[in-house]
């Protein structure tokens, strides 16, 4: 006798039936036990979200990688005290002029390419007079064995650590609403991730000083080419940027530098441009804006890049949580942007060069405005 032929004998129900509701008796635990998973594995992720936000708040700085720089002194004048940041290509240390006691940044540079573009912003930073961009003091002779630079240090914390903190405590906060919302409505979505935007006051403060950086560096023959947020520095009382670098000097012909796949605009790959910052200026706006991430007009290949740019945003190690934070489309952008902001966002990140404004104080403006 088969089990479905005894399954309908002792329950009095056809053979139809009976199959359905063997199928329903066994899907039951198996939806149990999946669901079980899924919520185990969202505990843990959760908790780590927890602890990497408590790190972040406690720990900001990344950790001494050369203590042999700590304590020297550079051009007879000035000693390394405290690591200040660390990147793949060169060091930034925190130090003190010992005739005028007074504060200095001190990069020093750790491989081939910090060395070229350390030689690059020593130049780049002798163009510029800017109060938000720090002041070249001092640099290391030719044929130095190791190169250095001394400039004025810009008191305050990058951007960066900001705009991950408040989308840590939101991801925290509302964990898994924003996992089982990842495909759902973004207007519901984004109710949530709102939270993680920076005021419009705060908002207007940095970016208004952003835009004024950068239309000196333009009108200094500099692109800036490498804009992002962890090169912006704030305090309460002072906006200023910081790694010129990968910065080109596009009065003497100069076009290639280093870019920052996030905010990189389409046509980059060709080098530098004025028209080129604008696009990077716009894209951190909108994150400033929103809390999220615009992904319009990247390539496939590019976005791939720009995944691994987030390794230190704590965020894509949970993937769910993480998608929260993206504007997959036009349409999540133009839900995303506040007041009219929409429209002056969308030409600054058009794919044509013409279409977007001339100077970062015009973009910053149309922006202000519509808020």
């Amino acid at each position: 006798m088969s089990l479905i032929t005894l399954l309908s004998e002792s329950t009095q129900l056809s053979p139809v039936w009976s199959v359905l509701f063997l199928v329903l008796l066994l899907a039951i635990p198996v939806a149990a036990i999946c669901l079980a998973a899924k919520g185990f594995r969202g505990v843990l992720r959760r908790r780590q979200v927890r602890l990497d936000l408590a790190v972040l708040k406690a720990n900001p700085k990344p950790p001494i990688r050369r203590n042999d720089v700590a304590d020297r002194v550079f051009a007879d004048r000035y000693r390394a005290q405290e690591l200040l940041g660390a990147g793949s290509d060169g060091e930034v240390w925190k130090g003190v002029d010992e005739k005028t006691e007074g504060a200095v940044a001190i990069k020093v540079a750790v491989n081939d390419a910090g060395e070229a573009e350390l030689r690059n912003e020593v130049g780049v930073l002798r163009t510029l007079d800017h109060p938000g961009i720090p002041r070249a003091l001092a640099s290391s002779p030719k044929n130095a064995s190791e190169l250095f630079m001394v400039m004025t240090l810009m008191g305050g914390t990058n951007l960066r650590n900001r705009t991950t903190i408040l989308r840590q405590e939101v991801a925290y906060q509302h964990f898994y609403r924003l996992w089982f919302r990842g495909r759902k409505s973004f207007r519901r979505k984004y109710a949530l991730t709102a939270a993680a935007a920076m005021p419009h006051a705060e908002w207007k403060r940095v970016f208004g000083a952003v835009a004024s950086i950068i239309d000196h560096a333009h009108n200094s023959g500099v692109a800036v080419g490498d804009l992002k947020m962890e090169h912006i520095i704030v305090s309460d009382d002072s906006c200023s940027m910081v790694d010129f670098g990968g910065s080109a000097l596009i009065k003497e012909g100069q076009t290639k530098g280093r870019v920052s796949p996030m905010t990189a605009a389409p046509e980059s790959a060709q080098g530098h441009s004025i028209r080129g910052d604008i696009y990077s200026l716009a894209v951190l706006m909108v994150e400033g804006l929103t809390g999220c991430y615009p992904r319009t007009h990247l390539e496939v290949s590019t976005h791939a890049m720009w995944l691994s740019a987030h390794v230190n945003d704590h965020l894509r190690n949970w993937y769910g949580p993480y998608r929260a934070f993206v504007l997959e489309n036009e349409e999540e952008l133009r839900t995303a942007c506040p007041g009219e902001t929409y429209e002056p966002i969308r030409r600054a990140l058009s794919t044509d060069p013409d279409v977007r404004p001339a100077t970062a104080t015009d973009l910053f403006e149309s922006v202000a405005v519509a808020l």
